[in-house]
């Protein structure tokens, strides 16, 4: 088993960022209530110890980027980097405590939708608010677990185990069905 660490946002940057990104046009939105900015995704585990640390640090938006697979065949996860010297500082205390990860840099972001190759998020505005952090919150990984931003979009399945018989029942042939 491995810890997963995050924080959930404000209720209203929640909704700020939705918002947001609704009036950019952003296809894929992800559902504001999975809004989070991840501090460990260790696939070990440590002795994770809670902090209020980062209740109401305000967060300034850096740049759009994209994460995950960005080629000519499938989507990318388009997220909005943000600054705060606190996250840093909790980070490396994660870390320090025995956390580990697959990443040398740690870039928070908050994911906010899954995007196609030819989408230009470099032509997106910053916003013009703050992202608050509303508080931390730890929960159990499973090694061996996979992430699919797909669950996370607005209206997307709410259990995903109903997405998986779905998509079974789309890709069966159809006299099968």
């Amino acid at each position: 088993m491995g810890v997963y660490v995050s924080t959930k946002l404000a209720p209203e940057s929640d909704d700020q960022i939705y918002e947001f990104v609704k009036r950019c046009n952003i296809p894929s939105i992800h559902a504001k209530k999975h809004y989070h900015c991840t501090l460990a995704y260790s696939m070990k585990d440590f002795p994770y110890v809670h902090s209020t640390m980062l209740n109401g640090v305000h967060c300034r938006p850096a740049a759009w980027d994209t994460f995950g697979t960005r080629d000519d065949k499938s989507d990318a996860v388009l997220v909005l980097r943000i600054e705060a010297k606190e996250l840093y500082q909790r980070w490396k205390e994660i870390h320090d405590a025995g956390a580990s990860t697959d990443f040398p840099d740690y870039k928070p972001h908050v994911a906010v939708a899954c995007i196609e190759p030819d989408f230009d998020y470099k032509a997106l505005p910053l916003p013009d608010f703050d992202v608050i952090i509303a508080h931390e919150y730890q929960t159990e990984l499973k090694t061996g677990s996979t992430w699919n931003p797909r669950k996370l979009i607005e209206g997307a399945f709410s259990d995903f185990r109903e997405h998986l018989l779905i998509e079974r029942a789309l890709v069966r042939p159809r006299e099968e069905r």
